[in-house]
């Protein structure tokens, strides 16, 4: 199914297979550690799309749905494991709203979906799981909630909007070209 959705040349490449698997065990690692679990599942996700979009080719919306789909197994570990800190009711309400927005982003093609609905549910996975269930951090749910929300509002704009806008108009930075980033490479059509 998966391959299906996707030119079968992407998957040729045994990298991007090793970042599918890489993500998959990270998801699954957050049920016996969710904070390095959590860790590792941040820094893949966001090391995957060089290796999708800069060494497999994927246009912005074969990467994306890539990604959601990948995403989505995260969430479900994290949903799993929220039931263990009492946090399942909130973290089961965002996770609906976070999978309206994806649903819509798939069935549209438009990134305005990814503002709209903003992936409030990672950071509720922060505050209750991680920072008030292992670190026992206290403060007012709402007003920590309102912070991490308006930080993850911030970076979804930053994400989808000023950063390929950015690079539309000049490029990768010196620094990741020299990472590998290719600065020739003419993005298909975003979405």
């Amino acid at each position: 199914m998966l391959k299906e959705k996707f030119h079968k040349v992407h998957f040729k490449y045994s990298y991007v297979w090793i970042v599918i698997v890489l993500r998959l065990l990270a998801a699954f690692y957050i049920y016996f550690n969710p904070l390095r679990g959590f860790i590792w599942t941040m820094l893949i996700d966001w090391w995957d799309c060089y290796f999708f979009k800069h060494r497999a080719r994927m246009s912005w919306q074969e990467y994306h749905e890539l990604d959601k789909y990948l995403d989505w197994v995260s969430y479900l570990v994290m949903l799993v494991t929220s039931v263990r800190y009492g946090s399942f009711v909130i973290l089961f309400a965002l996770l609906l709203f976070r999978l309206i927005g994806q649903a819509l982003f798939l069935k549209k093609k438009k990134t305005i979906y990814f503002l709209l609905f903003p992936n409030m549910f990672e950071m509720a996975f922060l505050w209750f799981v991680i920072l008030k269930g292992l670190f026992n951090v206290s403060g007012s749910d709402w007003i920590w909630l309102i912070i991490l929300f308006v930080v993850k509002e911030l970076q979804e704009i930053y994400l989808h909007y000023l950063w390929p806008r950015y690079l539309k108009t000049k490029g990768y930075p010196k620094w990741l070209q020299r990472l590998g980033y290719e600065d020739h490479y003419i993005w298909k059509k975003d979405a």
